[in-house]
């Protein structure tokens, strides 16, 4: 294809589709947007052609952002300008080439248009100027104001048939015509009333209540919320999801994308997650606890229409070293139980019991990944997000992450919520450390804890693997909180009751307590 240097010095290759100015020896410029460097005017220059024209912005803004190239002439004429302009601003750049410059100017010009436009007229009714402005302007007083801006105006009854000077490009309704009109009668002379009419009523949206509350939630929990652009690359999706699905039901594109790195709308959000972990860690952060809550698109092949489906979803991640429970720097990095306990606390708050069950996802590690439910519904995945995936984002630290659908979690959750009174007698915690099979889950151990009539409450706060303990088996810790309703708890209530557990847990389970 043709190819034009322009007045930066940038060789840019032109398509069938870019509007051009030429002569006889080929292209001379971008037509609206910048010239030719062969063409352009040096100190040894006599003799200057003046062209002024006027452009269809769409054409020269597909061709500005095109060649990404943006320039005063284009800002211009992609905001459109009156077809008259072209002969007096002609007349004036050769007026100041003369006063100016010393330059000698030619008789006669050129002048080719073959499409007059006909100029804008508007009919603008009594009633509709009473009804934008609020107040009565007398006939008189409308006439003589658009008058003063250039407009023509005819009567027709009570209402004004007015024709817009050719520099007002902008004039295209009614009520444009009644905005002049204020404007010269003085904003001042509106009238100072009240609100009237009905409030309206108010029109529930749980679903966007619930993304608040989740927001909240996980902000409560210590994490920052992200916001990412919702397009993206093709390539960029394939790292967080299977191929073949991308290629069976791809992504919607977009016709005239800006940018290359916005080119479809997103169908996840794991992605734009994996990029901030990669930006913070190369900028120094040894700790990143981030959630985004955005909408995803999946596009929609069948009789409900292109427009594809938008589901609301709440993804986290997690990378960086542990802490303790006072905070002390650990060596352990945040893995797939780190996430989970910021799902069970949103649980908490948000009073839903999340189940776990083991899971295979895609871009998620076998063994380390957990399908979320609530009643035996799918609401979500957590897991420990792939080498392989982490390498692809650049991202050398092992991440946890977590997703939430909030259509499926909403569906799931009970209409009410229980309510339990306020405990009166104060807890007393207990930590317990089972030794058990590698195929015991902690999920099974913890309900059964939790099962006890005086316990209130358990979590997992440390799981070891290693040489101290026999082959095939795992530890796993428990904060146990021990509470009664009726009376203030004692060590000795504590220890009886944890007895029970564990004599359950060896019974059930085949569980024995570390020494």
């Amino acid at each position: 294809g043709e190819r034009l240097t322009t007045l930066d010095g940038e060789d840019r290759e032109l398509t069938t589709d870019t509007l051009l100015i030429t002569d006889d020896s080929g292209p001379i410029a971008l037509a609206g947007v910048m010239g030719g460097l062969d063409s352009e005017v040096a100190e040894g220059t006599t003799r200057v052609l003046l062209e002024a024209a006027q452009f269809d912005p769409a054409s020269i803004r597909r061709t500005s952002t095109r060649l990404r190239l943006r320039s005063e002439a284009s800002s211009r004429f992609e905001r459109g300008l009156a077809p008259e302009l072209a002969l007096r601003a002609s007349r004036r750049a050769t007026q100041l080439l003369v006063e100016v410059c010393g330059g000698t100017a030619r008789r006669g010009v050129v002048d080719v248009y073959p499409r007059s436009q006909a100029p804008s007229t508007v009919t603008l009714t009594r009633a509709r100027l009473d009804t934008v402005l609020g107040f009565h302007v007398p006939d008189d007083e409308v006439e003589s104001a658009l008058a003063t801006l250039g407009f023509e105006v005819a009567r027709s009854g009570e209402d004004f048939e007015v024709t817009a000077p050719w520099w007002r490009t902008d004039i295209a309704i009614p009520d444009d015509i009644a905005e002049e009109v204020v404007r010269i009668a003085g904003y001042d002379r509106l009238p100072a009333t009240t609100v009237r009419g009905r409030v309206p009523v108010h029109e529930p949206a749980p679903e966007h209540d619930l993304r608040e509350r989740v927001r909240r939630a996980l902000a409560a929990a210590g994490l920052q919320e992200t916001i990412s652009y919702s397009l993206t690359t093709d390539e960029t999706l394939r790292r967080v999801q299977p191929s073949p699905d991308l290629d069976a039901n791809p992504p919607l594109r977009l016709r005239n994308t800006l940018s290359s790195d916005h080119e479809v709308l997103r169908t996840s959000l794991r992605h734009s997650l994996l990029e901030t972990v990669d930006r913070n860690l190369r900028a120094g952060a040894d700790e990143i606890a981030i959630f985004e809550a955005g909408r995803v698109y999946t596009p929609r092949r069948d009789a409900d229409g292109p427009l594809p489906a938008e589901r609301e979803v709440v993804t986290g991640a997690l990378c960086g070293g542990d802490r303790d429970r006072w905070g002390t720097p650990l060596d352990r990095p945040l893995d797939f139980f780190d996430a989970k306990g910021v799902v069970d606390e949103l649980g908490e708050r948000l009073s839903v019991d999340f189940e776990y069950e083991p899971h295979e996802e895609h871009g998620l590690q076998a063994g380390r990944c957990a399908r979320l439910s609530v009643g035996g519904a799918p609401v979500g995945v957590v897991g420990e997000v792939h080498p392989d995936t982490l390498e692809a984002f650049g991202v050398e630290q092992p991440v946890a992450l977590f997703e939430l659908d909030l259509a499926a979690l909403l569906a799931a959750m009970p209409a009410r919520r229980g309510a339990e009174p306020v405990p009166r007698f104060p807890a007393v915690e207990q930590d317990l450390a089972l030794v058990v099979d590698e195929d015991v889950a902690a999920g099974d151990l913890q309900t059964r804890i939790e099962q006890s009539r005086l316990v209130a409450g358990a979590r997992v706060f440390d799981v070891y693997r290693g040489d101290q303990l026999p082959e095939g088996k795992k530890s796993i810790a428990f904060a146990i909180r021990y509470q009664a309703l009726d009376r203030t708890l004692t060590t000795e209530d504590a220890n009886r009751e944890q007895g029970r557990i564990v004599n359950r847990l060896a019974r059930e389970l085949g569980a024995e307590v570390r020494a």
